[in-house]
């Protein structure tokens, strides 16, 4: 169940350092895997926190301004997603719940509130293991990826960003884009699909 107000997040973020760079975020005990590099987030866990991570673009590289903007996007998007698929029934389809946590006023970078992108942690198979899923995808869970792939255009339909569960299960993880309209569907998966599977797809496609 995705409850962030029943975490201790006052103890979790209480250093106003902690943001500077993924090393500092790793000795408050995180478990950090984004370098926060080149104004890419972080994305980090916590032994107290289980089901949950968190992400934050390191204080130096981005606005507080422009980290706000995107936090925003991606929980609309998210929202936007998971009700799409609550109205369609789509039981193949998952999508992360995703709140904005705002800082303690110590954390505030030239008067501007901070703040942290709590995200519903799943267990995901890697892109080896979701690949041979996609290989193997019936029907309808083909047709399932791509009327959702139809109704939000901007999304990336590639492994990483639509891996499958340990439920077996497809995960749209990254939901930042959902309303840009300049991605091909499936333009990256379809890679690992057969001619049938991809004659079966432009079909929808073509529908829509």
């Amino acid at each position: 169940m995705f409850a962030p107000a029943s975490l201790d997040l006052k103890g979790l973020f209480c250093d106003r350092t902690m943001f500077e760079s993924s090393s500092r975020w790793r000795k408050r005990g995180f478990a950090v895997e984004g370098e926060g590099d080149e104004s890419d987030i972080m994305t980090a866990s916590h032994p107290s926190a289980p089901g949950y991570l968190f992400k934050k673009y390191s204080d130096d590289k981005v606005s507080p301004k422009d980290q706000l903007e995107n936090y925003r996007r991606r929980i609309k998007g998210a929202k936007k997603l998971r009700a799409y698929v609550a109205d369609q029934r789509l039981t193949r389809i998952v999508v992360p719940g995703k709140s904005l946590h705002e800082l303690p006023s110590e954390f505030d970078r030239k008067g501007k509130t901070s703040y942290v992108l709590i995200v519903e942690k799943m267990t995901l198979l890697d892109a080896a293991a979701s690949k041979q899923m996609y290989r193997g995808l019936d029907n309808e869970g083909l047709r399932q990826l791509c009327v959702v792939l139809i109704e939000f255009r901007g999304l990336d339909s590639g492994v990483r960003n639509i891996p499958f569960t340990d439920q077996g299960q497809m995960a749209f993880i990254d939901t930042e884009r959902w309303d840009d309209d300049r991605e091909v569907p499936l333009k990256r998966i379809r890679a690992y699909l057969s001619d049938e599977q991809w004659a079966f797809a432009k079909k929808i496609f073509e529908k829509a």
